[in-house]
């Protein structure tokens, strides 16, 4: 999917998108889920962006 969408360091960008949703399920826990869900989508959406 990383490659459809122009991402030539695929694996390092995978790492990256995996660790974001590592911290956002937990702060999912601990905070207002539909926030995280927000964050995370945005973050998410910013590392692929950059490493395009």
């Amino acid at each position: 999917m990383l490659r459809q969408v122009g991402v030539a360091d695929t694996s390092n960008v995978a790492d990256q998108l995996l660790m974001l949703r590592d911290g956002a399920m937990v702060a999912g826990y601990l905070g207002d889920p539909r926030t995280v869900a927000r964050s995370l989508y945005n973050a998410g959406r910013a590392v692929i962006t950059f490493r395009k």
